[in-house]
């Protein structure tokens, strides 16, 4: 009878491991060749402070007193108050002309907004604690602290500007050693002056310095049915396929002007040469370096940071792309196209970043 028991416990035994061998045979033998699927549409939830801010201004501009009443002739401007929330500011004097004192009065108030209805300017080094909503143009003097910004037009962040929160508009413009410590937003581009810190930027152009030698945008992928794994690290030149995609279980380097119609997953660090092309992602869970004038489509994922080279090109126009890092380093000359978002921080550079791996 003893083998009947043994028998029974056996089978028992198997009945339980089933639902584990899928598991099993995954680790020992690992299948996880398919690039990671990213949404495109990253840029409407990076708006969502904008939107949200909008709606608020509006309805408590609705309510306003429509007797507005002058804060202060020196001022040349006309402000109306609701409950302390809101205060509008008409301007009146030049628009080159930095907001007089009254105006800055009430920019310093905490937990308050204040809406220009025309171009504003603020002054150099002053330190504003409202929220600011600019019907029109802004530009920010040098040295000036924001809170948090919308311009519905454009915004001109002069040199050592800080945003301690966010800053949305339809075009931004960013000049030297700025600090944007939250976010930092625009509908249709923002162009960065070195050396310049932000955590988080999102457009469907982020230009950094002068961008006139930046390379084309990679092309679209292709259907890629191949798909190869490389145990330990791996060397892609031209004599290997250029139509596939890559899991690497090492480290991995592209050499100089290869064209990769397919995306690379590499569990070490990953160096892409200079003038390369590829049509797809590129993650790694340690380093990315790309040297200079690459074009990659993206998205551009690593768990460590990513060092890009001048004139590179990250996305397209018609396909905007994420890069997700833990710090970014970026050289004057590239043109990102989608939302960067960097753990840490993401400098750009006035030379060439030296390389992280």
């Amino acid at each position: 009878m003893m083998w009947r028991h043994i028998i029974l416990a056996a089978v028992t035994l198997g009945v339980l491991l089933l639902p584990f061998l899928p598991a099993l045979r995954e680790w020992l033998h690992p299948s996880d060749v398919t690039p990671l699927s990213m949404q495109r549409n990253e840029l409407n939830h990076l708006i969502f402070f904008a939107d949200s801010f909008r709606a608020r201004v509006k309805k408590l501009h609705e309510n306003l007193d429509a007797n507005l009443h002058d804060l202060h002739a020196a001022d040349a401007v006309a402000v109306s108050s609701s409950a302390a929330e809101l205060s509008v500011v008409e301007q009146k004097s030049d628009a080159q002309t930095a907001c007089g004192a009254g105006v800055i009065r009430i920019l310093e108030r905490a937990s308050h907004i204040v809406k220009f209805m025309h171009d504003a300017q603020l002054p150099e080094n002053c330190s504003v604690n409202a929220d600011i909503y600019a019907q029109c143009d802004l530009t920010v003097g040098a040295g000036a602290q924001l809170r948090a910004c919308l311009a519905e037009g454009r915004i001109i962040l002069k040199p050592r500007a800080t945003v301690h929160r966010w800053i949305h508009a339809t075009q931004i413009q960013v000049g030297g050693e700025v600090c944007i410590t939250g976010r930092i937003t625009a509908i249709e581009q923002i162009t960065f002056a070195a050396p310049t810190v932000f955590e988080r930027a999102g457009a469907p152009s982020l230009i950094f310095g002068e961008s006139r030698n930046a390379v084309v945008p990679a092309p679209l992928p292709s259907t890629v049915a191949a798909r190869q794994v490389i145990r330990g690290d791996g060397l892609l030149d031209k004599n290997a396929a250029l139509s596939c995609d890559y899991v690497i279980r090492g480290d991995c380097r592209m050499t100089e002007k290869v064209s990769l119609d397919g995306s690379v997953k590499s569990y070490g660090n990953l160096h892409i040469d200079s003038g390369c092309c590829v049509s797809g992602s590129l993650v790694s869970k340690k380093n990315i370096v790309i040297d200079g004038d690459c074009a990659i489509l993206g998205p551009l994922i690593s768990f460590e940071d990513i060092v890009i080279g001048p004139n590179c090109r990250i996305g397209r126009p018609d396909a905007p792309t994420t890069l997700i890092c833990n710090q970014l380093f970026i050289a004057p000359g590239c043109i990102v196209h989608g939302v960067i978002t960097a753990q840490k921080n993401a400098s750009f550079l006035t030379v060439e970043p030296t390389h992280a791996i």
